[in-house]
């Protein structure tokens, strides 16, 4: 049945039947509707939690609020730091929002680490041992100040992980309400607080003296050295020389520097590679360049197979009140890829030996060039091997850790 005659159908029946009682019989359909699919789930997937629990009876553990799908095509801090705790002896559970990921109610994918369906979490959160709780500025309806409360009062522990500048081109718009419990969160010095860069940790510091810390993000060394013999598809010329970039395509970057590089190197192809965040990348006619590509998100497992044909490495980021609160996870990744790194002059990318930082388009180029004719015998390559080393995601874990005992 053609959409148009379903649609027909549906104002015949409302205006036969009324405006309210047709609302009523949607809205009761897709409740029941809702029910039947819990009932399922609850009936499939009881066995695996109940199992679950066992593992869990009298143990402490870290709860991962359902914020983010566990199998994303690029890892983010959760997952890193989920897989770095577990390995450390914390039995974590990383509750999933299902949107990437199968419902397969209860996966246990390494020792300690659990994924588990986001119909779980509300049962979770009330398990009456001991547990810690990651939070993160976006995704508040999963948390209130009351429940934060209550938590804390039966000895729980809270980590807000604040790793992005609570500013819409993140998180969309903000409400007057997610402002407030941003802030009182921040107030609060039992709650534990993370922040990811210089600027997040300054403005955390005008609510709270102490229970704070500085955990910028960090990189898996060994993932990018140790390439997988993965079968991988040729979205580009492997042959020939490449500026790379992989991350969100989206409005803080700029696209009108990727032009004048396209531009300036008409021998060398541009590739970008990542999920189209936002319509920015509409209003650039990057159909003009034949030397742009975009390959499209690849998954994070076989991200180096790709990334290890770079010659040099890029974040072009415009300089606004998002980015200047950045700490990029690209920017430590591309160290463990051992390829240059050019960066705008982001604050974060100002911290490191490593990065080749510009102010201008100009200047950008300028250190491009430079970048392309570095000799692999110059000693700028060890130190971004020791930056590398330095940044990884198993000392992150460790100041983590610390600052858990700490509290």
């Amino acid at each position: 049945m053609k959409l148009a005659t379903i649609i027909r159908n549906k104002l015949i029946t409302a205006r036969n039947i009324g405006f309210k009682k047709s609302c009523y019989i949607i809205l009761t359909r897709y409740l029941y509707m809702g029910i039947l699919i819990n009932f399922i789930r609850r009936i499939v997937y009881s066995g695996k939690y109940n199992h679950l629990l066992k593992i869990l009876e009298n143990k402490n553990f870290i709860l991962y609020p359902p914020f983010m799908s566990w199998d994303i095509p690029m890892f983010q801090r959760p997952q890193h730091l989920a897989i770095k705790l577990a390995e450390k002896g914390f039995l974590f559970i990383y509750c999933t929002n299902n949107m990437y990921d199968r419902n397969l109610g209860v996966v246990e994918i390494q020792p300690n680490l659990f994924i588990v369906d986001s119909y779980f979490y509300k049962n979770l959160i009330k398990l009456q041992q001991k547990k810690v709780i990651i939070l993160h500025p976006n995704h508040h309806n999963l948390y209130n100040k009351q429940l934060l409360d209550k938590l804390l009062l039966k000895d729980n522990s809270v980590i807000y992980d604040y790793l992005d500048d609570l500013g819409e081109e993140v998180f969309g718009k903000i409400t007057e309400y997610h402002k407030a419990l941003h802030k009182s969160i921040l107030n609060d010095e039992r709650i534990i607080c993370l922040a990811s860069a210089d600027v997040l940790y300054k403005q955390a510091q005008n609510y709270r003296t102490k229970n704070l810390y500085l955990v910028p993000n960090a990189t898996d060394p060994n993932h990018f050295t140790n390439v997988k013999n993965a079968e991988i598809t040729h979205y580009f010329d492997f042959n020939k020389k490449t500026i790379g970039y992989f991350g969100a395509l989206a409005k803080w970057v700029d696209f009108e520097l990727i032009i004048k590089i396209a531009q300036h190197y008409p021998e060398i192809q541009i590739v970008l590679i990542g999920q189209k965040y936002d319509s920015a990348l509409d209003s650039y006619k990057f159909n003009q360049y034949k030397n742009i590509i975009f390959p499209g998100p690849i998954n994070y497992k076989i991200l180096p197979n790709y990334a290890k044909y770079f010659d040099v490495s890029i974040i072009p980021f415009l300089i606004n009140e998002t980015t200047v609160a950045t700490s990029p996870i690209k920017l430590f990744e591309y160290m463990s890829l051992g390829k240059p790194i050019v960066t705008t002059d982001l604050p974060e990318c100002r911290k490191y030996q490593s990065t080749l930082v510009a102010k201008t388009h100009d200047e950008f180029i300028n250190l491009l060039d430079r970048a392309l004719t570095i000799s692999r015998d110059d000693p700028y390559f060890n130190i971004l091997k020791q930056e590398a080393k330095n940044n990884s995601w198993d000392a992150r874990a460790d100041e983590i850790i610390k600052a858990m005992n700490n509290s």
